[in-house]
């Protein structure tokens, strides 16, 4: 919303200072209010993207957010396998601790982790996830939402792109 109002007055600015009976806009003008569009639209796509992130999972998933995932699956372009380190710890729970004037401090229980193994960079395939195309392939609100994600990236970085060139070349 601060870079709005900074917009809002540039803008400001750039019009009191134009001639009143200028015909054409100022290049600079147009290209506040388009920076200033882009931003409300990435605003409402982040509003709808939390809302889908925060869905509860026994909602179910339509045809048309399965196929987003999918897509975004298939356009990744590093594919990566998922591995899990080796479970080689113990784990155990240590008591609340005390502050400087031995007050004790509640909370919840804090889990203390310690390796039995002098290789702590041990992995391990995990094979859930190694096969390509499972067909047990689980789609969450949290799926869908990272799919959009990217793909909103992608598109509002090009956007910012077309407008810096079209600007400067405008300028040109």
């Amino acid at each position: 919303m601060t870079v709005h109002l900074s917009f809002a007055v540039l803008l400001t600015i750039v019009s009191s200072s134009l001639p009143v009976n200028s015909r054409t806009s100022s290049y600079l003008a147009v290209y506040v209010i388009s920076l200033m569009i882009k931003g409300t639209a990435i605003v409402m796509v982040t509003v709808a993207q939390v809302r889908l992130h925060h869905r509860p999972d026994s909602t179910e998933l339509s045809p048309f957010f399965r196929c987003i995932v999918k897509m975004s699956k298939r356009t990744n372009t590093c594919p990566r396998k998922r591995v899990k380190p080796i479970d080689n710890k113990e784990t155990k729970t240590i008591p609340p601790f005390s502050d400087a004037m031995n007050n004790v401090v509640e909370s919840s229980p804090y889990v203390a982790t310690t390796n039995n193994s002098s290789d702590s960079s041990q992995l391990c395939s995990d094979p859930h996830f190694d096969e390509e195309g499972n067909a047990n392939d689980i789609y969450t609100w949290s799926n869908v939402s990272a799919a959009l994600d990217g793909f909103f990236f992608c598109l509002f970085s090009a956007i910012d792109l077309i407008l810096v060139g079209a600007f400067f070349t405008a300028l040109l």
